[in-house]
């Protein structure tokens, strides 16, 4: 005590020294964003209904704030209060929320901001529970879960973000019932596919495979026969005629000095490469064989999704590789939508400037948030967009043009696709002078939470500079993609899409009532719109989901829609078991009159949905509890269901099957190829294999249980992992398949 009277600054220097380590971490702690624990809580006997919590442990005061998250499918707007307590008080709040009251773009569509109207002052160093009361549909898994949650500071519009340390999974009693019901799944679509002998491990399975003695020494193609030609020999001749006048045939001969191949297009030598480089990848010296093979459909595509979240091309020519290298044929581009538009056209420079960039300070409102800590399939440890990221991109029509030309070389054909009237969101808030009907006060509500994402399409004819740019864009991003090499390959093709345009979209439209199409329902108007706009564009094929021409009941009016000889495809993707009707009833009809249909059943082909009831597994579930590679693989035979009493005339207009991979939920790359392997094999093989030869056990046994199979070799050929890596196929197999020759 002396010596600190005789020195008091030194005294006071050490004790500031001393003190200093409490200080700072005082401050650390205050500084530290909010963590939460997030729950629901089943309301039992009430249908769904649910209770939402967030027990926080906050850092700083807040006063006028509100707590946001992105929560697929769940718009809250239903009878919704919070309740707010401070842990280990009896002091409670009972609020009533109005999602829109803030005026924000932080509330609009998948992206809910609740506020209390009442001030409730959060303290620092204390936890609170907020309790979000009267919502439905029960959340079932990761997904479907609050991602990203945030507060947002009302005054300083500042955001915070919440950092999630836990996701409680409030179904864990029924977590022994959902394993015993998958394994009883898994188990049943095993038993009831036949033991049957392999003739080939290709994949997807040739059409015809005899074996001869022998094995081949070069393990190249050192002949190619053009069938067609004149002075073909007697064999030549024989084996054109094993793939008739299939257009992506060929018959693969392989001889101890030479393989040889017989073919129609250059489809078909691509396609006997590809057979030939599995073969090399099994066998260090490959049977004598003779392989004849052909597909069962000319259309065998993947829908992806770069808007919601962007895919750049190095990625998409990923895709593309595992793709061809399963005799997949066609990619359906999907490329604007309400959360970004992703194609730079020169003339409307607004649309990539504006509408390719969504965050809390542009035109286009943030959405699609997804947990990256939470994400299975983040094995790279990414950083995800989050509520006030810039998040951007678009593809410069030089990069498209590469894109096809990748893409063709490999035989896929490329089918853009942007969205309207409905989805048009992105393109409203780009150019509003051109797409935005002001004098319009219709009230609707989209399946995406949007009120304001339908074009004034009773414009169209009426208002040059809307038609003019609803005909400009159209034709400027189909004329990107004319002129394809691939053989199915249709000039000035482009999807539009159609569909989920929203009840009411057009109600008070004052152009629609002058022209007097206002008693007209909703899909009328649409089909109208997409009529003229057929006739408008006389050179160019408009192609789209059903609702383009169809009606939700599966009517397809006599007049006022695109007629078939006007379309290039469309893509049917109404769920099979949909009630009152069904996918099956939707294609039917479609095919009667004449409309080139491709099956893309959301229940079996919906690449995003999740593969099993697991609450870790990510992947939604609105068109069926969960979908893995049996179902993808059961649209094959599932066809019948639709053709069944069609006329044989009529079959022609099938032209095959896809699968689609929307993007809400699919952050990068490695979760897209979560999502699609293996599942893309059962629809390669659905599309490709002949009706008979379609058996899950077949397929199960040639896509591996480790390094043994198809998934191998993609991963090791192309560099894509997939659900279940390294262990092939075993997930969705009985537990003791992989350990026993089945």
């Amino acid at each position: 005590m002396l010596l600190c009277m005789r020195f008091r600054k030194t005294c006071i220097f050490v004790l500031f020294l001393l003190l200093l380590p409490i200080a700072f971490a005082k401050t650390v702690i205050y500084a530290k964003e909010p963590i939460a624990k997030i729950n629901v809580i089943p309301v039992e006997s009430s249908g769904g209904a649910f209770i939402l919590d967030f027990a926080i442990k906050n850092n700083i005061k807040r006063k006028n704030w509100g707590i946001g998250f992105f929560m697929f499918h769940v718009f809250l707007k239903y009878n919704i209060h919070i309740q707010i307590c401070e842990d280990n008080t009896n002091k409670c709040e009972m609020l009533k929320v109005n999602k829109k009251s803030q005026n924000t773009p932080l509330s609009i569509g998948h992206i809910t901001l609740l506020s209390p109207i009442k001030p409730f002052v959060m303290y620092p160093q204390k936890s609170y529970t907020i309790r979000v009361v009267g919502l439905l549909n029960q959340p079932k898994n990761i997904t479907a879960m609050p991602q990203q949650p945030f507060f947002y500071d009302f005054h300083n519009k500042k955001v915070a973000y919440i950092k999630v340390v836990e996701y409680g999974d409030t179904r864990a009693y029924q977590t022994h019932l959902n394993q015993i019901s998958a394994e009883s799944s898994i188990l049943t679509n095993w038993n009831m596919s036949k033991k049957t002998n392999l003739t080939s491990f290709v994949v997807p399975t040739p059409v015809h495979v005899t074996y001869e003695s022998g094995v081949n020494n070069g393990n190249k193609i050192t002949l190619v026969f053009y069938c067609g030609l004149s002075g073909n020999s007697e064999a030549q001749s024989y084996y054109c005629d094993m793939i008739k006048n299939q257009q992506e045939g060929y018959v693969l001969k392989i001889e101890s000095n030479d393989i040889l191949v017989y073919i129609n297009t250059v489809a078909g030598v691509f396609y006997s490469q590809q057979t030939l480089l599995q073969l090399n990848y099994y066998y260090d010296n490959i049977p004598n064989e003779t392989i004849i093979d052909y597909p069962r459909f000319k259309y065998r595509g993947v829908m992806l999704d770069t808007v919601r979240h962007f895919f750049k091309i190095n990625e998409i020519k990923q895709l593309i590789d595992v793709m061809a290298a399963s005799k997949l044929n066609t990619l359906h581009l999907h490329l604007a939508d309400d959360e970004g538009f992703r194609v730079q056209l020169a003339k409307y420079n607004n649309l990539t400037q504006i509408g390719g960039v969504r965050s809390l300070y542009s035109k286009v409102p943030p959405s699609n948030l997804v947990d990256d800590e939470f994400d299975i399939t983040n094995i790279r440890h990414k950083k995800y967009e989050k509520i006030d990221s810039i998040y951007s991109g678009y593809y410069t029509i030089n990069q498209l043009k590469n894109l096809i030309y990748y893409a063709n070389q490999r035989q896929i054909t490329i089918i853009p696709e942007i969205e309207m009237p409905g989805h048009a969101l992105a393109m409203k808030l780009s150019m509003p002078n051109i797409f935005v009907d002001f004098t319009d006060k219709s009230k609707y509500l989209s399946v995406q939470g949007y009120d304001n994402n339908v074009l004034p399409v009773c414009k169209y004819g009426l208002d040059n500079n809307f038609t003019a740019g609803i005909n400009g864009v159209i034709t400027a991003i189909a004329d990107i993609f004319t002129n394809q090499t691939t053989v199915y390959a249709l000039n000035n093709e482009i999807s539009l899409s159609g569909d989920e345009v929203p009840i009411g979209a057009y109600a008070d439209s004052s152009f629609c009532k002058n022209v007097g199409l206002a008693q007209l329902s909703t899909e009328e108007i649409s089909h109208k719109y997409f009529y003229d706009v057929s006739n408008n564009l006389e050179n160019y094929k408009i192609s789209g989901w059903q609702q383009l021409v169809q009606q939700d009941n599966g009517v397809i009016s006599e007049s006022n829609v695109v007629t078939p000889n006007n379309v290039g495809h469309i893509w049917q993707w109404e769920p099979t078991m949909n009630q009152p009707v069904s996918g099956y009833v939707m294609a039917y009809n479609l095919l009667d009159k004449n409309y080139p249909v491709v099956l893309d059943f959301a229940d079996l082909t919906y690449f995003d949905i999740r593969y099993r009831d697991k609450f870790i597994e990510p992947g939604l579930y609105w068109a069926t509890n969960y979908a893995g590679t049996f179902e993808a693989l059961s649209v094959g035979w599932k066809i019948d269901n639709v053709i069944v009493n069609l006329p044989k005339a009529k079959l022609k207009n099938l032209q095959g099957v896809e699968g689609a991979l929307w993007s809400e939920l699919i952050p990068t790359k490695e979760h897209l190829f979560y999502m699609i392997f293996p599942k893309m094999l059962g629809l390669a093989e659905a599309g490709w294999t002949t009706r008979n030869a379609l058996n899950w056990r077949s397929l199960a046994i040639k896509l591996g249980c480790e390094d043994n199979g198809f998934l191998a070799y993609l991963n090791q050929i192309y560099e894509v992992n997939y659900r279940g890596y390294p262990k092939g196929i075993s997930m969705e197999l009985p537990n003791n398949v992989c350990n026993n020759t089945p």
